[in-house]
């Protein structure tokens, strides 16, 4: 890799470093490219992006940033870093990805500079979705509307009841 490339690549990763929410560290030596593609496609499917780094340039990369905590996760000869917006789904892949082939080793990560190991990222895919809360959040509003429809059901229902009694008794 030619000098410059090495400079541009390098302030690609910073830029990309300082603007996303969460990322994720990790090795991948004895993963295939279509293991590695197959990690890809799932984290562009969420928006993020998956980059393969040399550790040199990546220790280069976060000096300086609040995120220079991470550079000891670069010790190998490269390694693969998982950016994304969507802190809960991109663990929740990250860890599915980890159960399925065992030689993709997680280090840790980064959310909001703070140093994640690898049981924060289990815990952070444990955490139900923003999709699945939003569901839980609206059959809520959705029972309680019924409920409360049903309660003035009743409530008509005796009022009329008391009225056709008034009625039927004069």
């Amino acid at each position: 890799m030619k000098k410059t490339v090495k400079h541009n690549f390098v302030i690609f990763l910073k830029k990309k470093i300082i603007s996303t929410k969460i990322i994720l560290i990790a090795h991948y030596a004895g993963l295939s490219v279509a293991d590695i593609s197959l990690l890809r496609r799932n984290i562009n499917h969420i928006n993020g992006t998956v980059k393969v780094v040399k550790n040199t340039l990546a220790r280069i990369a976060v000096q300086d940033t609040p995120y220079s905590s991470i550079k000891n996760f670069f010790q190998k000869k490269s390694s693969l870093i998982i950016f994304a917006e969507d802190p809960i789904l991109a663990t929740k892949i990250v860890i599915k990805f980890n159960k399925k082939y065992n030689k993709f080793i997680i280090l840790g990560g980064i959310f909001n500079n703070k140093d994640m190991n690898l049981n924060d990222i289990k815990y952070f895919a444990s955490i139900p979705s923003l999709d699945v809360i939003h569901s839980k959040i609206i059959t809520n509003i959705q029972s309680s509307l019924i409920y409360s429809i049903y309660n003035i059901r009743v409530s008509l229902i005796k009022i009329i009841s008391i009225i056709n009694q008034y009625y039927q008794n004069k």
